[in-house]
């Protein structure tokens, strides 16, 4: 493996365990990933290899915003027709937790995707591999972020489901186009 390789899957890991446990740890790189920061790094930030990056991370921030918020309206749409019931209540929240466990998954399958694609951007282009490697951290912490976004936003209607469904349909639309928003300005 090389040192590029390493420094990568180190990274990837540190990242994926944050969405995997729903918390943030601050990364300490070790020396292998500290020297490619150290770098100089002799591209600009608008490299299109660099930009097609970012917009594959947009492009499945969104894929992720979407599957949600489909995921979570048809499990109001079905708790709503079910008269609202104890027992569909819970089996709603069952849904959520199910959606939410699924939205680790969805954000771990799309930072593979990304980190796969920085691994032959980086082949072809050893030059890029500090800026690869600056831009994955940034990338992947936007992953965290939506996924804890995503995260919180179940949690609450868990946790208030009864005055949640009054207002469900306005707190859906305006939760994910926020998010659509966010995720069209992340670069």
């Amino acid at each position: 493996m090389t040192d590029f390789a390493a420094a990568l899957q180190e990274l990837k890991d540190h990242h994926i365990n944050n969405i995997k446990q729903g918390k943030r740890r601050y990364y300490v790189p070790s020396e292998r990933v500290r020297k490619f920061y150290e770098l100089e790094i002799n591209v600009s930030n608008d490299n299109k290899d660099i930009i097609e990056l970012q917009n594959l991370s947009q492009d499945l921030g969104q894929q992720q915003s979407n599957d949600n918020r489909t995921a979570i309206s048809s499990s109001t749409e079905a708790y709503q027709n079910a008269g609202a019931t104890p027992a569909a209540q819970s089996t709603f929240s069952e849904q959520l937790e199910k959606q939410r466990q699924a939205a680790i998954e969805q954000a771990v399958d799309h930072v593979n995707k990304i980190y796969d694609k920085a691994a032959i951007i980086a082949e072809k282009h050893p030059d890029l591999q500090p800026l690869i490697l600056s831009t994955l951290d940034t990338i992947s912490k936007l992953f965290e972020e939506l996924y804890n976004k995503l995260s919180d936003f179940i949690s609450g209607v868990i946790d208030t489901i009864v005055e949640w469904l009054d207002h469900a349909w306005k707190t859906i639309k305006d939760t994910f186009n926020a998010f659509t928003s966010w995720i069209s300005h992340w670069f």
